[in-house]
């Protein structure tokens, strides 16, 4: 089952990515210009102390507020990754309504400015 933030999206027109055991996924000063997607395998996120599994979006915060990804996220397992580019993400989010992609990015711009220790 995946996130419904990708829902309307057709998923398999776009890339996918092998990642083996240990492997990095995610650094620190990627670009957020795509929305990495779960589909097999666990990673896990060292600074935020977090596990990603089938279906979850990786460092959801970073990819609406932040023009880089701040943490390093690694697979614990053997992994596979959905790579969806961020102008799908910002097309699916307009059509559902012209203000929701500018709504998302704020609310997540707020949320990126809480010291993550204090959620």
């Amino acid at each position: 089952m995946y996130c419904d933030l990708v829902k309307g999206l057709p998923l398999d027109l776009y890339s996918q990515q092998d990642f083996g055991k240990g492997e990095v996924v995610l650094s620190r000063h990627i670009q957020t210009d795509r929305l990495l997607l779960v589909l097999t395998g666990r990673l896990y996120d060292a600074n935020l102390k977090k596990f990603y599994g089938a279906g979850e979006l990786l460092q959801l915060v970073d990819f609406f507020a932040k023009d880089y990804y701040c943490d390093l996220t690694v697979a614990k397992f053997p992994s596979r990754v959905l790579l969806i580019p961020r102008q799908a993400v910002c097309n699916l989010l307009t059509k559902q309504a012209p203000m929701t992609w500018a709504l998302a990015r704020m609310v997540a711009i707020e949320r990126s400015a809480v010291p993550r220790r204090v959620l």
